[in-house]
């Protein structure tokens, strides 16, 4: 009612001329601005609020939401951890608590989790749904903290002695944002009011039902009557609604990381980027490819900015069409658990992005027992012969060859100084669907996250052979060719054995590759 809306504000500002200090007034002055879209007033109260009050946390958690709002996002950040501080462990869980954005048998395994479990749960949430993981920024979470806020002051019924982010309209709330639309029936006698809340989504609109169902101010999902149960199935059934504040439009690009023994103690990462060619022509000069590691608990360890010229970036033409190929190396200590590496490629004159995320493990590639790097396809030359660049795209044509290397480390030297070791190759049809992409959402929340695992190959093979080899070193690097013309169109997997013969160590390896028409 914004008739209303505008008489509140008044008497507030009737109150804080006579008390200019007051909390109270100062807080509800900055709440109720922002109703009418006046961040910038609300944080003029909000702010004074916190100067005259600075251990008030509801004066910080305002200005938190306004910041939010005001898409000054270092600050809420800064606004909403001074907050936290100051509140209990038990004002902080509605803030804590991810429960309303997640489906319901989430809900129900989150809930019935340990403080720990649901702190873990909430961490590789938040960095599943960071809409800009390269930055320490998670918009969507201020805008989470910043939905509860409202909540919390909007719909608490201290008459009732009920908590604003314990209702229906707060889970609502809390899950789609504020309404779009809000309709009213005020009913009259022993009819409850109704409001319904509409919203408008890419899968088209939809309306939530609150009914006053039992004459006491309780605006609800009704219970005994059927807009309740079907206002309860789209809570739980309609995705969670958030926009990035500046919209970029998404474009796909193609990652490979190749990992092999790195300088010292260190693992090198070789990165393969295939952009699409069609980008060359955006308005930008340079472009920046972040790259982001999260450890197993999701906590961020690793972040790199790289400046791309369209015009230096190789072109390679594949049956998908035509791309700009990136590569580059990252050295970093092997990590005992899974890690989830994260690529986003920003074009900020033209407002798009591309993101993947790739999970892997981050190998020991020392050490004393035989170890095989990762198997490297690789793009041809301009001749035809195998160049060192890993191919972002493993796509090929049928009748034709790829190039491959790798390379072994810690066999046995004899005492000639030579070490002996036999290769063995074979592609055969993947042991499951697995494309080296993510784990589901599902599996995050889970605990499921984890690297691709290569089973022990069985079946018969397309192609295999074996080969014995010398060398005068513990450490191999080989490359060769391998011509796939027996192959038919579909998807195959790699398989690479190295056996050490003077000891019998064997490793092994495989890789994931697409024959095309």
């Amino acid at each position: 009612f914004s008739e209303h809306l505008a008489k509140s504000i008044e008497y507030f500002e009737k109150a804080c001329r006579l008390s200019r200090k007051d909390e109270e007034t100062l807080v509800n002055l900055a709440f109720l601005h922002s109703f009418r879209q006046m961040h910038q007033t609300g944080l003029k109260y909000g702010t004074r609020a916190v100067m005259c009050n600075p251990r008030s946390s509801k004066a910080h958690l305002v200005c938190g939401m306004l910041y939010t709002e005001n898409k000054d996002f270092q600050k809420a950040e800064k606004e909403f951890s001074t907050a936290f501080l100051l509140m209990s462990e038990e004002d902080r869980k509605p803030y804590e608590d991810i429960s309303p954005l997640l489906s319901p048998d989430e809900r129900d395994l989150y809930l019935s989790s340990s403080s720990m479990k649901k702190q873990d749960w909430n961490r590789r949430f938040w960095a599943e749904c960071d809409p800009t993981p390269a930055t320490e920024t998670n918009e969507r979470r201020l805008e989470h903290l910043a939905r509860v806020v409202i909540a919390d002051l909007a719909l608490s019924d201290e008459r009732r002695d009920v908590k604003g982010t314990d209702t229906d309209r707060s889970a609502a709330l809390i899950r789609f944002g504020l309404p779009d639309k809000k309709l009213y029936d005020l009913g009259g006698g022993t009819s409850g009011g109704w409001i319904v809340w509409q919203y408008e989504g890419p899968g088209g609109s939809f309306n939530l039902y609150f009914n006053d169902e039992f004459l006491n101010g309780d605006y609800h999902f009704p219970i005994s009557d059927s807009y309740g149960e079907v206002s309860r199935n789209l809570l739980n059934t309609v995705p969670q609604r958030y926009e990035y504040p500046i919209e970029f439009a998404p474009f796909s690009i193609s990652i490979q990381i190749a990992e092999r023994r790195g300088t010292e103690d260190r693992t090198r990462l070789e990165f393969s980027v295939a952009i699409p060619d069609s980008i060359r022509q955006s308005k930008s000069q340079s472009w920046d490819l972040y790259v982001t590691f999260f450890d197993s608990e999701w906590n961020r360890f690793s972040r790199d900015r790289i400046t791309l010229k369209p015009d230096s970036l190789q072109t390679i033409e594949k049956s998908s069409g035509r791309y700009l190929v990136s590569n580059f190396c990252l050295e970093m200590l092997p990590r005992a658990l899974g890690c989830t590496c994260i690529v986003e490629l920003v074009l900020d004159k033209d407002l798009r992005k591309a993101t993947r995320r790739y999970p892997l493990d981050i190998r020991e590639m020392h050490g004393t027992s035989l170890r095989l790097s990762d198997i490297k396809l690789m793009l041809p030359d301009s001749s035809g012969a195998c160049s060192t660049v890993l191919d972002p795209l493993p796509l090929y044509r049928e009748k034709g060859k790829f190039c491959l290397s790798y390379e072994a480390y810690n066999l046995r030297l004899d005492e000639n100084g030579e070490s002996r070791y036999r290769l063995t190759y074979s592609i055969r049809s993947p042991e499951h669907k697995d494309d080296q992409t993510p784990a589901s959402l599902r599996k995050t929340l889970s605990y499921m996250w984890s690297s691709v695992t290569v089973d022990k190959p069985t079946g018969k093979p397309y192609i295999e052979s074996s080969i014995e080899q010398r060398a005068h070193a513990s450490v191999v690097s080989d490359a060769l060719q391998i011509d796939i013309e027996a192959l038919q169109s579909g998807t195959y997997m790699l398989y690479i054995s190295v056996e050490d013969l003077a000891n019998g160590a064997v490793a092994s390896e495989s890789r994931l590759f697409t024959i095309s028409e």
